[in-house]
């Protein structure tokens, strides 16, 4: 699934890329993350998702454990994540690009989330939902940051 949209900040781009360049203030925008540390140029995290609103009885969590890579460079943030969550390969792919504007700071992004087989397990159009609701949660918190 690929999403993509864009936002205006009122702090400096500087600002600006130093929060969202920020592991540990990004990851308190993300949902699920119980567990987040440093291993060299990497982060792993553990992560427990609530899935109840699927409602399939027998699975109201997801859980597992992901590995992080940031790069930078100058005006653009990118974000690698892989790991596993129920057994299923998970990655997803963030680039996020920093302008400078009159009115403050443009922050364009770019998503592309790959969850292998949940979405067979779950249905297709319930996690793209969820995926939609989710990123758009993950950007309100972000945008209050900012």
């Amino acid at each position: 699934m690929n999403l993509e949209g864009e936002f205006i900040s009122k702090l400096g781009s500087e600002m600006v890329s130093s929060i969202i360049g920020n592991v540990e203030q990004v990851s308190g925008c993300l949902p699920g993350i119980e567990d987040i540390k440093r291993v060299d140029e990497t982060y792993r995290c553990s992560v427990r998702i609530d899935v109840s609103e699927f409602n399939m009885g027998y699975l109201s969590t997801l859980s597992g454990k992901l590995t992080l890579w940031k790069k930078e460079s100058p005006g653009e943030i990118s974000y690698v994540t892989e790991g596993k969550m129920a057994g299923t390969k998970v990655k997803i792919d963030i680039l996020i690009q920093v302008e400078t504007q009159d009115s403050g700071t443009l922050v364009k992004w770019k998503s592309e989330i790959s969850v292998g087989l949940l979405a067979k397990l779950l249905g297709e159009d319930k996690v793209n939902a969820f995926l939609q609701k989710t990123v758009k949660e993950v950007l309100d918190c972000l945008k209050a940051k900012l």
